[in-house]
């Protein structure tokens, strides 16, 4: 007698409880409680449940693959972070059965890398990445009604679906930081001026600085692609000024912007945190962690690799209920100090 496999349906009947209650614990999502969650897990064990992802493609028209456009930067530099949020998302395709596709990004036109995907219907759906404050590729997929998923927030006339860290309140909490620590003059490095993780971190650190009645004036603010080399010329400029002028704290987007900043300070005969504090973003690589700086540096921290992890369980959220409102999420951030903050002396 050929046996019957599971469906979700019997198993959320054997729960009682709502089938969309039961795909998100099946896929971690955090508002599931873990009581829920582990009773789900044990129920799919025990009665043999595996999602079914080739027979759902072929009812619902799928060819089971996710594409993602990587940003083409105008000056060639490549986001070496990109490998761990991939190793993230594939995580989730490769226990689907599913593909991630990578497809060739465009500089002028970002819009036209997408469009031979969707006509040609390689893709079931688009992980977006990087955006902007305004993002003309998110306006044009929300125009045609292609599904994806955005790494980050933008502005949209129309809901879409997103995962986000919240960046505002990791640099609001990292200034405020600085602040107990005596800072009142502060720099911020890193990022394009119309990123929109790069305006949440600059907004955060602004507002906290705006309780105190102080600005980050323009000219400490220095935007551009996250390298160590535009560390290292930001640190030439504002190491250079007089003790009574310089930045005595830095705000830094990730820690390579950082490591250029530190060795532009040993080139004056500055270090950190004698002479200046640093806080960082930390994306939380194996290779490349807060912790492992000379000295240890104080972060903003979270995970890329687990945002390449949820993204693309709201994929598959998102390609099993079409039809459900669109949902944002934003994680919270955490904040470590370490020793590369230190209290302003007397003579800054």
């Amino acid at each position: 007698m050929k046996r019957t496999s599971v469906t979700l349906a019997d198993l959320a009947k054997q729960l009682d409880l709502s089938a969309a209650t039961v795909s998100r614990a099946l896929n971690g999502f955090p508002e599931v409680n873990a009581r829920t969650r582990a009773r789900v897990e044990q129920a799919a064990a025990r009665l043999g449940y595996r999602p079914n992802v080739s027979a759902k493609s072929l009812v619902k028209g799928l060819v089971g693959a996710i594409g993602l456009v990587p940003r083409k930067e105008e000056q060639g530099f490549i986001d070496p972070l990109l490998a761990e949020f991939l190793d993230g998302a594939t995580a989730i395709t490769a226990k689907r059965g599913l593909q991630l596709s990578l497809l060739a990004p465009t500089v002028n036109d970002e819009p036209a890398a997408y469009r031979p995907a969707i006509a040609g219907n390689v893709v079931d759906a688009f992980i977006v990445s990087s955006p902007d404050v305004t993002d003309s590729r998110v306006d044009e997929l929300i125009r045609t009604g292609f599904p994806f998923v955005l790494h980050g927030r933008t502005m949209a006339d129309q809901p879409y679906w997103s995962y986000d860290i919240d960046n505002y309140d990791g640099f609001l909490r990292a200034a405020r930081l600085l602040q107990d620590y005596g800072h009142t003059r502060m720099a911020f490095l890193g990022g394009r001026a119309n990123a929109r993780f790069a305006t949440d971190r600059l907004a955060g650190a602004r507002d906290a600085l705006a309780e105190k009645g102080l600005t980050l004036p323009d000219e400490n603010i220095r935007h551009g692609e996250m390298t160590e080399d535009l560390g290292y010329q930001a640190g030439r400029h504002y190491l250079a000024l007089r003790s009574v002028q310089r930045p005595t704290a830095f705000l830094c987007l990730n820690i390579y912007v950082a490591m250029g900043l530190m060795r532009a300070g040993r080139g004056y005969g500055l270090r950190c945190p004698d002479d200046f504090s640093i806080i960082v973003h930390d994306d939380r690589a194996p290779y490349l962690r807060a912790e492992f700086s000379d000295p240890p540096l104080t972060a903003v921290q979270s995970s890329i690799r687990e945002a390449g992890v949820r993204v693309t369980e709201l994929v598959m959220e998102l390609l099993e209920s079409p039809q459900a409102p669109p949902r944002q999420v934003v994680a919270p951030v955490e904040l470590v100090l370490r020793a590369s903050v230190a209290r302003v002396s007397g003579d800054s």
